[in-house]
């Protein structure tokens, strides 16, 4: 479907009208040879050292999914100070819990 879409000479017109206009795209590197790859990740309670958006960037990176709500396809929780009902629902599904504290040695190991 990507080969048809950027074949289409009116799709492509429309692309190259935003590059005129200045939109810039940018190149997204995923590592998909990573052990988190295509998993899922949630993030609650409070970050210390990141924002919960900086840490779902973070694992996108590497080719992960982030999500906001805890479901049976979660395959990890990070919980930081004052995590609440995901946790629990986290706990009760039998998911991975990281703190902070791994959540970052984890990722530095990858």
């Amino acid at each position: 479907s990507l080969i048809n879409y950027f074949s289409d000479e009116e799709n492509m017109k429309i692309i190259y009208q935003c590059i005129d206009s200045g939109l810039h795209f940018q190149s997204v590197n995923i590592n998909t040879e990573t052990s988190i790859f295509n998993k899922t990740f949630v993030f609650t309670g409070n970050l210390e050292s990141m924002s919960r958006s900086e840490a779902s960037e973070l694992v996108e990176k590497f080719g992960a999914k982030s999500s906001s709500s805890v479901s049976k396809k979660t395959h990890f929780l990070v919980a930081g100070k004052k995590a609440g009902s995901k946790l629990k629902k986290a706990e009760n599904l039998g998911i991975k819990i990281l703190n902070e504290n791994e959540f970052i040695e984890f990722i530095n190991e990858l």
